[in-house]
This record gives structure tokens, C-alpha cells and sequence, in this order.
């Protein structure tokens, strides 16, 4: 899976930002599980809710192997 891959199933290029819901319902997972993954990631929030689809697909392709 790529960053390009990842950023378009996020709704990327209509959307510059997601939510942690966003995140939640990409990896099919409840909200409290995405906003613990996604402070563990380290990735900053823009405007206390939302992240750029950007640094979240880039948080998701460095943690996900097929090697």
C-alpha cells in the first residue's frame, strides 16, 4: 500500500484534512482506539480536530510492511 493509495482512500484530493472518525473508519476500528493510535503516531492536530490526510498517510505507510 502506498501513500497515494492511502491519501485517495482518505478522500484526498477533495479533502486536505480527516478526522480521527476518519482514521477510525479506515482502519475499521472504534474512535477511542484511533485517537490512542493516532497520539501514539505523534501527528499533530490543526485546529484541536483534524489532521492532514498528508501526515496520517505517511504515519500508516511507515508502520505497514509487506516485506
Amino acid at each position: 500500500m502506498d501513500k497515494i493509495t492511502v491519501m485517495r482512500s482518505m478522500g484526498y484530493p477533495n479533502r486536505v484534512f480527516v478526522t480521527r472518525q476518519d482514521v477510525a473508519s479506515f482502519y475499521g476500528i472504534c474512535d477511542d482506539a484511533a485517537a490512542r493510535k493516532l497520539k501514539s503516531w505523534g501527528i499533530e492536530k490543526v485546529e484541536g480536530r483534524y489532521y492532514f490526510v498528508n501526515d496520517v498517510a505517511q504515519a500508516i505507510c511507515e508502520r505497514t510492511s509487506y516485506a
